[in-house]
């Protein structure tokens, strides 16, 4: 089987849903977003821990809890771009769309700010947020960091977090642009 160019109806169902996965990622982050400010709420006692008293494995716990759901939410959005590039490398494979073609072109030119960069950045920043939260509260309330062991374990769920976060909103990886490319290019090739 060949690849043909898509007809105008399947074209516009192609950029719909395009257009829908770059919808959903912005409702993604509003969620992430809102999901730290919930959990993060939980972190605010109405009396301040007492100096010296430990910041207790609940709070590292909370962390914790914290990073595994926007980690959760981020591989959502992850897996969203993927679904977006086997859709987007169709139309470009195709040449169905000059703006897909143009954007492929432009992307392969050098870094460039656009569909999950921004987003990454939130992931980031809340990533980061949750992780030194304890260590804040620590500081600000002169608290004991206590239990050692909450303490690693969140530095390095937190440190870990922050670098696939990374890797896979700027190192592109696991993007499945290049394996997207090759299998609609295998298909094309199908006589």
């Amino acid at each position: 089987m060949t690849l043909t160019k898509p007809s105008a109806e399947d074209q516009k169902k192609l950029h719909d849903r395009v257009n829908q996965i770059t919808h959903q990622a912005i409702l993604i982050t509003i969620a992430a977003t809102t999901v730290f400010g919930l959990v993060s709420s939980w972190f605010f006692r109405e009396v301040p821990p007492s100096a010296g008293a430990p910041v207790g494995p609940s709070t590292y716990a909370l962390s914790m809890l914290l990073l595994f759901l926007l980690f959760t939410l981020f591989s959502i959005l992850h897996s969203q771009k993927r679904l977006l590039r086997i859709l987007t490398t169709y139309l470009v494979i195709t040449e169905a769309s000059e703006w897909e073609l143009a954007w492929k072109r432009f992307r392969e030119k050098g870094p460039y700010a656009g569909y999950e960069k921004a987003p990454t950045l939130v992931f980031l920043a809340l990533g980061l947020l949750s992780t030194i939260f304890p260590f804040l509260n620590a500081y600000l309330h002169c608290l004991v960091i206590e239990p050692k062991a909450g303490a690693y374990s969140l530095v390095i769920m937190g440190t870990t977090y922050l670098g696939f976060v990374w890797g896979m909103g700027f190192g592109d990886w696991w993007s499945g642009e290049h394996s997207a490319i090759a299998r609609w290019e295998a298909i094309q090739d199908d006589r």
